[in-house]
């Protein structure tokens, strides 16, 4: 979320810790690309979530919908994240300005 830059890097490290248990549990993988190293769902990943019928699992699927749906493209995704750290950067340098 663009107005919430200060969570940026404890949802990135929830993430990281997220993408690790999906790796262990061979749901998921690290794979080479040209747009570089990227997460992949394992041959597995999709059945395993097939199977899983709490209420939880139906908002995440519209949730990954909606992220592949605005943030497909890698190079967009990137521009986004860049975007929101250079915007907290520049806030923050331009408030401590003003009291030193």
């Amino acid at each position: 979320m663009p107005a919430r830059e200060g969570e940026l890097g404890r949802k990135r490290e929830l993430l990281e810790q997220g993408l690790l248990v999906l790796i262990r549990a061979g749901l998921a993988d690290l794979v080479s690309s040209e747009g570089g190293l990227m997460y992949a769902a394992t041959e597995t990943g999709p059945t395993f979530i097939e199977v899983l019928e709490a209420p939880y699992v139906a908002s995440l699927r519209e949730r990954a919908a909606w992220a592949l749906r605005h943030y497909a493209s890698p190079a967009h995704a990137r521009s986004v994240t860049h975007q929101i750290i250079n915007r907290a950067a520049t806030g923050s340098a331009s408030e401590g300005a003003g009291h030193g």
